[in-house]
């Protein structure tokens, strides 16, 4: 009755409508505690799927059916920082652009594929993070276990 009376008042003394700011209130609260749950449910689901976590992999990008691109960066968990058009800059300063990146199912569990291309000359680098590239692994293509090794 009260949150009536305000949203009354309101419109017409000040010809202002308004939704009831305690329905709004209460709607908004519920929104942000069903999107928090989600996200932790999708955040689970995925970390299942992950499998545990484990150091980087560098492969080709044949290794992973990608023969258009020099290196992949195989990581066990998203790296939220890693975005498409970023680039990862040794120490020495060899820097590459990462592509966009993709899911590459293993039996160790699901791996996100960072793509990477070599820094051409003359671009400009807008987004780079600093980041210590594990050996090329040599092996054969990735199947089974070998990701693991």
């Amino acid at each position: 009755t009260m949150s009536g009376l305000i949203r009354f008042a309101s419109a017409f003394i000040v010809d202002d409508v308004r939704g009831d700011f305690i329905l709004t209130g209460i709607d908004a609260a519920v929104r942000r505690a069903w999107g928090r749950t989600d996200a932790y449910d999708k955040r689970r689901t995925r970390e299942k799927l992950e499998g545990p976590e484990m150091p980087d992999r560098l492969v080709t990008g044949e290794q992973v059916g990608h023969p258009d691109v020099e290196l992949v960066v195989l990581a066990s968990r998203r790296k939220p920082e890693w975005l498409a058009n970023s680039y990862l800059v040794q120490e020495d300063g060899t820097a590459f652009r990462i592509g966009q990146p993709f899911d590459y199912s293993t039996s160790a569990g699901l791996r996100t594929a960072y793509p990477l291309t070599s820094l051409r000359g003359g671009e400009a680098i807008r987004h780079a993070i600093a980041y210590e590239f594990p050996p090329l692994w040599r092996g054969g293509s990735l199947r089974g276990d070998e990701i693991n090794n």
